[in-house]
This record gives C-alpha cells, sequence and structure tokens, in this order.
C-alpha cells in the first residue's frame, strides 16, 4: 500500500469518527434543555480560545462529559487558558455538575514559554464560573481533602513526563466512580503518557473505551469476585 493511499485511509478513518462523534452529540444534546442555551453561548466563545488541544478533540471531551450523571464531578489536569474547561462545563453546566481546574496557570510545560495565564482563563471561563474550582498548584502538592471522594470524568493534560503522569494518576484513579473516565491527552507525542496508559492497561482494572486524534479514554472497571 503506498503513501498516498495510506493518506487517504487515514483522513477517510478520521472523517468517519468525526461524524460518528458528532451525531452522538446531537443525540445526547436532544435529551437535555436545561443549560441548553448557556452552554452554546459558553462553546461559540470557547472556538476563539487559544489552545494546544485540536476541535476534534475538545467535541470529543464534550462528549464525555454529556454523558455524566446529575451532579457529577469532573476534574482536569492543565487548564492553560480555558479551552478544554469550557468544553467540559458546557455539558456539565445543565446537569448541575463540578468542574476541579487543576494548574499554576504559570505556563511551565508550555512551549511558549513561563508567563501568568490566570487572569486569561478567569476571562474566557467567567460564563461557567460557578461550576468550576480551581486549585492554583502543582498535581503532586494537592492535599487529599481538597478533592472529591468521587469523580466521574478525569482529563489528564498537565506534565506529560512520566513521573508527572503516574503522580496525576495515583492521585486520581482511587478517586474514579465505576465506569467513570480517566482521558489523557498527547497519548501519541509524549512516552510518558503512553508509557503510563499502558501500565494500566495492563492491570485489567481499566478498559481503551475510546480514542479521537491524539486523546484516549479509559473506563474504569470494577470486578466482583
Amino acid at each position: 500500500m503506498n503513501q498516498v493511499t495510506q493518506s487517504r485511509i487515514r483522513a477517510l478513518r478520521s472523517r468517519v469518527r468525526r461524524t460518528r462523534l458528532g451525531l452522538l452529540i446531537a443525540r445526547l444534546r436532544r435529551r437535555r434543555t436545561l443549560g441548553d442555551e448557556l452552554a452554546a453561548a459558553v462553546l461559540k466563545r470557547a472556538k476563539d480560545i487559544p489552545t494546544f488541544t485540536t476541535q476534534e478533540e475538545l467535541q470529543a471531551l464534550h462528549y464525555l462529559a454529556m454523558q455524566c450523571h446529575e451532579g457529577a464531578n469532573a476534574l482536569e489536569i492543565g487548564s492553560y487558558l480555558g479551552a478544554s474547561a469550557c468544553y467540559l462545563a458546557a455539558s456539565l453546566v445543565g446537569r448541575k455538575g463540578k468542574l476541579i481546574c487543576i494548574d499554576t496557570w504559570a505556563n511551565e510545560t508550555m512551549p511558549e514559554g513561563t508567563r501568568d495565564t490566570f487572569a486569561e482563563f478567569q476571562r474566557n471561563t467567567a460564563e461557567v464560573s460557578n461550576i468550576i474550582t480551581t486549585i492554583k498548584k502543582r498535581s503532586e502538592s494537592i492535599e487529599e481533602s481538597e478533592l472529591p471522594s468521587s469523580i466521574a470524568l478525569a482529563f489528564i493534560d498537565g506534565d506529560h513526563s512520566y513521573d508527572a503522569v503516574k503522580c496525576d494518576v495515583k492521585l486520581l484513579a482511587p478517586r474514579i466512580e465505576e465506569a467513570g473516565v480517566l482521558a489523557f491527552h498527547d497519548i501519541y507525542y509524549f512516552e510518558g503518557v503512553s508509557r503510563v496508559v499502558g501500565e494500566l492497561l495492563i492491570t485489567g482494572k481499566w478498559r481503551a473505551a475510546g480514542q479521537i486524534s491524539n486523546l484516549i479514554w479509559l473506563k474504569n472497571q470494577h470486578f466482583t469476585q
């Protein structure tokens, strides 16, 4: 198979995934009315927020959050300027859910260099700030009491080194609900991320539930003896 054919196949697969995801999101939206106008306004604004997450990946996060139950807790590590937070919160706002955003907002691991991005994050997420709790720390510095005991959806997109991702998982995995979701960004670009995901899958306690572009999500599996 030549390179042109392979490229066409990859492009076709990507279009199919986007179409399926779009249909699933539309189906879930038809079931909801509360908060729809606010959600639409948030998503419209979010499209203009600079981000290293693709539109396809953001839509996938939006879809995952739409599947959360009423009053669910969601969490993300690595919020940057708030694009992913907006896509998550747009789904949670009509379900009385909460979103915890963990970041230093000092840009330590971003290619553009260090700077304070917290004010930009606050402006970009202002419309859904009532359901967002910010924790301005590195994840390894977080106290147990600062997090809820139960989390339906967690998105890890902070420091991508192996030790840092491992630390994030150690912090969050015990809190993920049965059939809850643990999502990772940059699965293909950073060895640390792919190693940790592989280690989780080997345990048999997690299964790969979906993948869009450079985003993968796992589901928590609880087995009874």
